[in-house]
């Protein structure tokens, strides 16, 4: 028996707002694997064939504005920003998943990337889909491509959620407990005179 394993190779280019590139960042690639003895599938830390971590140091470019994770295969992959540049604001993690199509002599025909609804986001087909903006395919090398871009300044506090939630509903207990107080008070005045 033959097996033939194809591998590609995610890219992360590091921007400012501006889209100039970025110094400073660190990258870890982590990919969904199923759990064992019916445990839920979780997020594990890619490995090399020889048991090490693929991180951003193994594979940046000499100006450290260029990441690439090389092994990487078919399934669901998420790469998060590990460290920030000074002055920037972490960037979101980005999900993707690998799909790769093979014609009958294991050739190679089509390398997609898909968001996790199923959405394609990058292909490398012949199609009016070949650039989609958020990750520039490439059958022949194997890469799909991506530009992350970290915002200046402070992240803000969140606003909202369940915090003003809770807010609203004491304060409406507190006003339907003095609406009540009012009326007992009245009545028992008018009791007494």
């Amino acid at each position: 028996d033959i097996a033939i394993v194809f591998t590609f190779i995610p890219e992360v280019d590091k921007v400012n707002s501006k889209l100039e590139p970025l110094t400073g960042a660190e990258f870890t690639i982590s990919k969904l694997v199923k759990g064992e003895d019916g445990k839920e599938a979780e997020w594990a830390t890619v490995k090399r064939a020889d048991g090490t971590d693929y991180e951003y140091k193994m594979t940046v470019d000499a100006a450290g504005t260029h990441f690439s994770f090389k092994g990487i295969d078919d399934g669901i992959y998420r790469v998060t920003e590990s460290k920030v540049p000074d002055g920037f604001n972490k960037a979101d993690d980005i999900y993707f998943v690998v799909e790769a199509k093979h014609d009958v002599k294991n050739k190679l025909t089509e390398l997609v990337i898909k968001d996790l609804d199923g959405k394609v986001i990058g292909t490398s087909d012949d199609s009016d889909t070949t650039n989609l903006g958020t990750f520039t395919v490439s059958k022949d090398a194997g890469t799909a491509t991506t530009t992350v871009i970290n915002q200046e300044g402070v992240v803000l506090p969140s606003t909202g959620g369940i915090g003003t939630t809770i807010f609203y509903i004491v304060g409406g207990v507190l006003v339907v407990g003095a609406v009540v107080l009012l009326i007992v008070r009245r009545r028992m005045r008018t009791e007494e005179e």
